[in-house]
């Protein structure tokens, strides 16, 4: 796992709400659902997306920004830092001279690779929608995404969903990015 890019710190607006969700004893249910949940679906289906969860990023971000979408795509597929409004979150070195940064857009967040003096979009964290993007998949970026997302959301989105819905592989992830930051508390 990509441990420096995962939350070293919280805030008490974070402690305040993994505590109010059982902390380090919450069952996945509460961990998962939210505070006071008592059930999940966990299923394949969500592991599907719904519609392009990219083009979902870029008409959000273009809104946000009062950019066009083009220029919003072009950004994201160019230098993804070059978005407006967006700050660092973390970083990371990776052992073959390229690192990673996390960054939040709002309530998003975007994971960009970075060699030399080119930037791609590794993967991103918009609505209910976590995406790491396949050469990315296995390396951590997933459960970074998430503890940040907590972070930047409040809690997890599917919280905000009469039934939380998660994919066996997503419940995981969210699972280790809930333990990664009670760790913290």
């Amino acid at each position: 796992m990509r441990e420096a890019l995962l939350p070293g710190t919280i805030d008490e607006n974070t402690r305040a709400t993994l505590e109010s969700a059982g902390g380090s004893g919450a069952s996945d249910e509460e961990a998962l659902g939210g505070p006071g949940r008592e059930c999940l679906d966990i299923d394949d289906i969500f592991s599907r997306s719904f519609g392009d969860p990219f083009e979902d990023l870029v008409v959000d971000l273009a809104a946000q920004s009062d950019l066009p979408q083009e220029d919003v795509r072009k950004a994201l597929h160019i230098d993804p830092r070059t978005l407006p409004g967006n700050c660092l979150a973390s970083t990371e070195n990776d052992e073959g001279g390229a690192h990673y940064e996390l960054r939040g857009i709002g309530s998003d967040i975007i994971a960009v690779r970075v060699e030399g003096n080119s930037a791609s979009l590794a993967g991103f964290y918009h609505g209910c929608q976590l995406t790491v993007l396949e050469p990315y998949q296995g390396r951590g970026l997933g459960t970074a995404l998430a503890a940040w997302k907590f972070i930047f959301y409040g809690g997890f989105p599917c919280w905000d969903l009469d039934e939380a819905s998660y994919s066996p592989r997503g419940m995981g992830v969210h699972r280790a990015a809930f333990d990664a930051l009670t760790a913290l508390l």
